[in-house]
């Protein structure tokens, strides 16, 4: 269903005008634009980390838990976890990745970018591992499903465009995020994986 008759649809449970949850839509189908099928769905329609991650996207909206839920349960028939569609991969997902020390990694990039404040990186850092909470025991999964090409879109979405960060007794930092983000994926896995090879062994159904 195209975000436009979610937001449609959406929008006439409560009387007010489609345009007003259009983009709340396109974020639940962000995920489209690195895995263009129907796997995408994998990432962001979920009752945990789809709904954790809009919210980070749209604090104003007090009704953003309910739009997402809603537009998840309009594409798939109900409203599963990150879990429960870990149980639909077709074979055992498995990813090679480096398990950084991730204290180690933060304070690196923030030595190569010369910043003081640590806090802009773990900002960075806590939205690629959002998933981690939701899958634990399976780490793999939990950092693959944002360190991958769609990952730096994500934060840049969340965290905005570069912006220069003042700091004390030393010159202004420009800080792009999404740059950060790209540093942080390639200390996990070595490279930026692709989404679509990140979910490849799922179909993007939850029933076959």
């Amino acid at each position: 269903m195209q975000p436009w008759w979610h937001a449609t649809l959406t929008a006439r449970q409560r009387g007010a005008d489609w345009l007003d949850d259009l983009e709340i839509h396109e974020f639940v189908d962000s995920a489209k634009t690195a895995c263009p099928d129907l796997r995408h769905r994998v990432v962001l329609h979920n009752r945990d980390l789809g709904v954790s991650l809009a919210e980070m996207a749209f604090p104003e909206r007090s009704d953003c838990f309910h739009i997402v839920r809603e537009h998840v349960r309009q594409d798939l028939g109900s409203i599963p976890s990150l879990l429960d569609w870990m149980a639909t991969a077709r074979r055992p997902f498995r990813v090679r990745w480096h398990e950084p020390d991730d204290h180690d990694a933060i304070r690196e990039a923030c030595e190569k970018l010369g910043l003081q404040d640590e806090a802009p990186v773990r900002a960075v850092f806590r939205i690629l591992t959002a998933a981690t909470p939701f899958v634990q025991g399976h780490d793999d999964f939990g950092r693959a499903i944002l360190m991958n090409n769609f990952g730096p879109s994500l934060v840049r979405r969340l965290l905005g465009p570069p912006r220069a960060i003042r700091q004390q007794g030393r010159e202004d930092v420009i800080f792009d995020a999404s740059w950060v983000a790209e540093g942080i994926i390639v200390a996990n896995f070595g490279h930026i994986p692709l989404l679509s090879d990140v979910l490849a062994p799922f179909s993007g159904k939850l029933k076959e």
